[in-house]
């Protein structure tokens, strides 16, 4: 340690001797460890951090029954018998997915939260603290208790109840249902998925009260078999067990249970279960997040490989300056190990420099992980740091610093003192100069392989921005209210209150227009069977995306109405005993579908649903209600809203406005609270920002690569730069001579810029195939354009090569101001 101290302080000095090149090492270094901090950051933000408040997490599998028709649910009795026959998983507890429920104190103002129902050992199999009070338990799903029981969040407790002791005990209102808080879960634990933001856990035997108003019946609902609520199971896994251990015995005991009652659980038949290790990502997203992962992980190694042959060229050509000093000292008795240490001595300090200047880069980076990325996932607030993200920085600058460093430590445990006397100011041998051009070809191929599926992406994103969906996204506000379940409403007062609540809102200030929907677009569309003619039902129907909307809809939404006209409000019915027959709206798509030709008024249509009658009395545009992708869009059936039974679930209002966000927010909420003081409204977004939710994948490839591509060619031009301009040194006695003989001022630049031009074309070669390859990996993210477009390929080729040429443009010019006389003196 004694004799390390002494060298780092001289190879600080040394480095300080030369600051330009000390300079664009640590940046380059800073950019290169920078992007590889920011996604392992990332990374270990949605993979590798612990889930809040969960004791012994590796040990914990997920279970979920999946099929092409979605997921298959559990009973208690099932849940049960599954537990007993599996002994690879330990104290299964069943949950369901997170969901929005309103939630009202006392004396408060309701609220949305989320929800799950949860089994009575849900805590016990996850060892969640709890901080005050019990957790739920066993007895909480069959007790013949009168009301529903939760367990609340820390925030919920801290932020509602004022941390009061008091809490437990108390009620609060679950979509109009009195429940009453048995318990505190410990800081931080906001569910299994760490992104999920839960604030309760109710008894699941309490779900159908909760979400269908039914009465609550806690011990028909435990013994019923057929009561099945749990999509997802989370168990403990046994010593010595593993996934496929439990993924076996699961499926044996399903085949039992199947056998032994195959009614109720035939929906397994389709929907095999599956054992999944960990928790903390989303079951539906887990593959796509470690796809696009594994793909960020691979960019980024690329800019590090980048900044590494940058740094290692602007190490190897500082050590060809230095060739007579190291010589010298190789000559007074310095041994070639001490020689290529004080060189790896030297980047690693370079390297720490980096290493520094790289966590300010990842801050900076971490913008580019922000807002709605992936499936499931939510990042709004942003990715944070913690010591994995600092060791992860700390390593790789270590690891690249000696990396560097071997270049320079190599050739002075080769070099020859005589021939490094002898050619001291004279041109570099082949070999090295070899070395320096392959380095700078190498940084241009690189970052070509990443500007090439850069472009792709962006190319994507243009066309499905591009993508004509037939009605007006920019200008449309989706907003979200639950007469009955959340606000108290009976089924006598939903249509006078959704009248009164339309109505509000079309008399906004600023408000254009508004209207209703049974459902939201770019969410979950139901679907209904349409056959046409005048007969009854007699053959496979099509299926078609079913709209109940008020008559409003289509002016709201901006959709062409080709023929006919839309609906009036007296044919908004009140509830299904009105609907034996009615009217209806068609789009192109299934007027020719069902009818041949787009002149389908007055036709007759049949819906499987109650096998009802409609009279089509206008024909509208065809739109997108779900995806961006597809040349086809799906057939839509629009027909009036029933306000009595839109009143018992949930109802979308769709507010054309031209006001600001949240002035909008505001208005929508207090003229609704000014009809129906306590019916809480949910902003659901605009619809373009809905629509851009669907193309979250492809928005972060594409911001990330793009990031990644710019430093990347910034880096590789810099390479081309430093070569073009050492290369330019050390051929000054050539080119004073060629001055001397009268050679040109152009003729000079020529030659300059065809060795920066040379490097720019082997780059290219070499780009287009790492490009290539790369794409092809991204095919499944790509819409409307190939993988192997050419255009695409040869536009960043000519822009790599245009990159390359012009960051030799001013060491040619340096070279034309070489004084002949000067340059002939070097010998």
């Amino acid at each position: 340690m004694q004799t390390l101290i002494p060298d780092f302080r001289r190879a600080i000095r040394r480095v300080l001797s030369r600051p330009a090149l000390a300079a664009a090492a640590t940046i380059t270094l800073a950019l290169g460890v920078g992007v590889n901090t920011a996604v392992f950051s990332f990374a270990n933000w949605i993979l590798l951090r612990p889930v809040p408040g969960v004791r012994n997490q590796r040990s914990l599998a997920v279970v979920e029954f999946r099929g092409a028709a979605g997921l298959a649910g559990v009973s208690y009795p099932n849940l049960a018998d599954l537990g007993k026959r599996v002994t690879a998983l330990k104290h299964l507890a069943g949950y369901t997915l997170p969901l929005a429920v309103v939630v009202q104190q006392e004396e408060g103002r309701p609220q949305y939260r989320r929800v799950v129902f949860a089994s009575g050992n849900y805590f016990r199999v996850l060892g969640v603290p709890i901080i005050l009070g019990r957790p739920l338990a066993p007895e909480d799903d069959f007790s013949s208790g009168d009301v529903p029981v939760a367990v609340i969040s820390h925030r919920l407790w801290t932020s509602s109840f004022g941390a009061d002791r008091a809490a437990i005990s108390a009620s609060v209102s679950l979509n109009g249902v009195r429940t009453r808080i048995i318990g505190v879960a410990g800081p931080g634990f906001q569910g299994i998925d760490r992104f999920a933001d839960v604030d309760l856990w109710v008894n699941g035997s309490a779900y159908l009260t909760v979400n269908r108003a039914e009465s609550f019946n806690e011990a028909s609902r435990y013994h019923d078999r057929a009561a099945a609520f749990f999509p997802q199971l989370v168990g403990r896994l046994a010593p010595g067990a593993s996934v496929d251990q439990a993924q076996v015995e699961l499926r044996v005991a399903v085949s039992d249970l199947l056998q032994s009652y195959p009614d109720v659980n035939a929906a397994w038949k389709e929907a095999p279960p599956s054992v999944y290790a960990g928790i903390g990502v989303p079951l539906h997203a887990r593959k796509r997040v470690q796809w696009i992962l594994k793909v960020l992980s691979g960019v980024a190694s690329l800019v590090l490989l980048v900044a590494y042959a940058n740094v290692a060229s602007l190490f190897l050509c500082w050590g060809v300056a230095r060739r007579a000093d190291v010589a010298v000292r190789k000559a007074l008795g310095a041994s070639p190990v001490r020689l290529a240490r004080d060189q790896i001595i030297e980047s690693l300090v370079v390297a720490s420099l980096g290493g520094v200047g790289a966590l300010f880069v990842t801050v900076w980076l971490a913008g580019v992980f922000r807002g709605p990325l992936l499936p499931g996932i939510e990042l709004s607030r942003g990715i944070r740091f913690d010591w994995r993200a600092f060791g992860f920085a700390g390593v790789v600058t270590l690891v690249t610093g000696v990396l560097v460093g071997l270049v320079p430590a190599v050739a002075a445990l080769k070099s020859d003192v005589a021939s490094d006397l002898r050619s001291a100011g004279k041109t570099m041998l082949p070999v090295g100069r070899r070395w320096r051009r392959t380095l700078a070809a190498g940084q241009v191929a690189l970052s070509l392989t990443l500007l090439i599926p850069t472009l792709l992406l962006v190319s994507t994103l243009l066309t499905l921005r591009r993508v004509d969906v037939g009605f007006d996204a920019e200008r449309v506000r989706a907003f979200r209210i639950e007469p009955a379940r959340a606000g108290g409403y009976r089924w006598a007062q939903s249509e006078s209150l959704l009248r009164a609540v339309l109505a509000a809102v079309r008399a906004i200030p600023g408000v254009e227009e508004g209207s209703l929907s049974a459902v939201t677009p770019f969410a979950s569309l139901p679907r209904d069977q349409v056959w046409g003619g005048d007969s009854a039902i007699t053959r496979t129907g099509l299926w078609v995306t079913d709209m109940w909307v008020s008559p409003t809809f289509f002016r709201t939404m901006g959709i062409l109405m080709v023929s006919g006209r839309t609906f009036s409000d007296e044919e908004l019915v009140g509830s299904w005993d009105r609907l034996t027959q009615g009217v209806a709206i068609v789009s192109e798509s299934l007027a020719r579908r069902l009818f041949g030709t787009t002149r389908a008024l007055g036709m007759t249509l049949w819906t499987e649903r109650v096998n009802k009658r409609h009279q089509v009395i206008g024909v509208v545009r065809d739109t997108r209600w779900a995806s961006l992708v597809g040349d086809d869009v799906d057939p839509t059936l629009y027909r009036p809203i029933p306000l009595a039974i839109a009143g018992e679930g949930v109802t979308t209002i769709l507010v054309r406005s031209r006001l600001p966000a949240s002035d909008l927010q505001a208005s929508v909420d207090h003229a609704i609270g000014l009809v129906a003081p306590s019916l809480p409204v949910r902003d659901l977004g605009s619809l373009r920002e809905r629509i851009d939710r669907t193309l979250s994948d492809e928005r972060l490839l594409a911001r990330a690569l793009g990031v990644f591509s710019l430093l990347a060619i910034g880096l590789a031009a810099l390479g081309v730069y430093a070569v073009t301009a050492f290369s330019v040194s050390e051929r000054i006695k050539e080119l004073g001579v060629r001055i001397a003989l009268g050679a040109r001022s152009d003729q000079v630049v020529a030659l300059v810029l065809r060795e920066a031009g040379f490097l720019g074309v082997m780059g290219s070669i070499l780009g287009i195939a790492g490009g290539a390859g790369l794409s092809r990996m991204l095919a499944s993210s790509l819409y409307g354009v190939s993988a192997l477009e050419p255009g695409v390929y040869v536009s960043a080729a000519a822009l790599a090569f245009a990159i390359a040429l012009s960051a030799g443009v001013a060491p040619a010019w340096a070279a034309t101001k070489a004084d002949p006389i000067a340059a002939l003196r070097v010998e």
